[in-house]
């Protein structure tokens, strides 16, 4: 009853946010929503975003079934979407999706050490996977001629590198048996709250849990895959929406012609010669150049008459 209200909230609370901004901000969208977009692909589109969502709840299943957990795999699905949401809607990041994925794991029937460690590596697993991704959006970006996204490339190179060394050293840590979590709480004081002490032997079985999946490479790179697939699906999510509201509402824009008619440039019969372009020029005289371009190519002038047809031309 608490996961159906949990979810049942949280699908309202973003139903009103979404209505507040479509009121306030959303005249652009809801003018592309009235162009009259693809309706097949729109109905592709949440089953594009069901499946990116199981995806993700299959990879976090792999990692459960690695503890000896084996929840339903519908209910790790609304388990993901309700921490989804909550993220969402809390400027936060993850912070407050994946604690409330864990309560509702928890709730389930795992237990609370397992919850724990499954969505801590879930989570970093999908961090790194997002790391890959951003990458690559950079370079394909930049190889279309986006030159602004150079810093945004080495900012992200950066952050993946770093969480790299983060998760080589985490690793390393939880292999050897130094624990990660309870070994800073104990060296910054923390153990002295009574509500961390309480809370260290928790920790400290989660931080063994982690360790055995860890210690299962093949378990971890299947799980690795599956977010990337589900990277992918989000791809799709996107292409799907483009392509029923995006290229259109783009070809009607730069595709469609213009209610005006291009103007027509008029040139004479032949080029003018040499002696009558002399005269025009007066006493000051003209440049070779400036007398070399002064008849325009007929390809030129063709061209010109296809672009002319821009907003504010005249016809003359």
């Amino acid at each position: 009853m608490r996961t159906a209200v949990v979810l049942g909230t949280n699908f309202l609370v973003g139903a009103a946010v979404l209505a507040w901004v479509l009121v306030r901000h959303g005249a652009p969208a809801l003018e592309v929503l009235a162009s009259g977009p693809r309706l097949g692909l729109l109905v592709l589109f949440p089953l594009a975003v069901a499946a990116s969502f199981t995806a993700y709840a299959w990879r976090w299943k792999v990692l459960l079934a690695g503890l000896g957990a084996r929840p339903r795999l519908a209910a790790l699905v609304g388990y993901r979407a309700a921490g989804q949401s909550l993220s969402s809607l809390i400027p936060s990041g993850k912070l407050g999706g994946e604690p409330l994925r864990t309560l509702l794991l928890a709730r389930g029937g795992v237990g609370a050490a397992q919850a724990i460690a499954a969505v801590a590596v879930d989570r970093t697993l999908e961090m790194g996977g997002a790391a890959a991704f951003a990458c690559a959006y950079a370079l394909v970006l930049l190889r279309r001629g986006v030159p602004a996204l150079e810093g945004a490339l080495v900012t992200v190179s950066l952050g993946a590198a770093a969480l790299t060394l983060g998760v080589a050293l985490t690793v390393r840590r939880l292999r050897r048996g130094a624990g990660l979590v309870t070994a800073l709480a104990r060296s910054s004081g923390l153990t002295r709250l009574a509500f961390v002490r309480q809370q260290m032997d928790v920790l400290g079985a989660a931080e063994e849990e982690a360790a055995r999946l860890i210690a299962q490479p093949q378990r971890m790179a299947r799980a690795f895959a599956l977010g990337l697939a589900a990277n992918l699906l989000v791809l799709g999510e996107y292409a799907l929406l483009l392509a029923a509201f995006a290229s259109r509402a783009g070809r009607s824009r730069w595709w469609r012609p213009c209610s005006r008619p291009a103007p027509r440039t008029r040139f004479p019969s032949r080029p003018p010669s040499a002696r009558s372009r002399a005269r025009s020029c007066g006493s000051s005289g003209c440049s070779a150049i400036r007398r070399r371009s002064a008849w325009p190519s007929a390809s030129w002038c063709g061209s010109a008459r296809w672009r002319g047809s821009c907003p504010g031309s005249s016809t003359s």
